[in-house]
């Protein structure tokens, strides 16, 4: 994340190729990590959104050197708690996973999280008379 002197702030995806002592690719060099956009209702705990469901398994390729025992886990968090324009009823939003493989590798996957707005009018909550 960087982060500007006017206190504005973005995530940056920066990618690098690192290589084992040997000189071959690690395991995250060589896994493709393909995500889908995953949609939360707003007010989702960031603890309660899965990173995991982000990545799109279909068309993702070394996954099966993915470190299991340590769970994928958000780099950069969600911002679960976006502004929203009067007529918006969702909100994409931008996060960073970290996905551990077995050789001790990792790889940063960016993601889209989007939060879907309530939409009052369809709720109309009433007491008990």
């Amino acid at each position: 994340m960087v982060i500007y002197p006017d206190g504005s702030s973005e995530v940056v995806v920066v990618h690098a190729e690192v290589k084992n002592a040997d000189g071959s690719n690690t395991q995250a060099t060589n896994a493709t990590i393909a995500t889908q956009v995953q949609e939360v209702p707003f007010g989702t705990s960031v603890n309660d959104i899965d990173p995991e469901k982000s990545i799109d398994q279909a068309n993702s390729t070394g996954l099966d050197k993915r470190n299991t025992s340590t769970p994928i886990e958000w780099k950069v968090a969600p911002d679960i708690s976006p502004e929203f324009a009067p007529d918006e009823k969702s909100k994409d939003v931008t996060a960073v996973m970290s996905v551990k493989f077995q050789d001790g590798s990792w790889k940063e996957v960016p993601v889209t999280i989007r939060i879907i707005k309530q939409d009052n009018s369809l709720y109309n909550p009433q007491g008990a008379k």
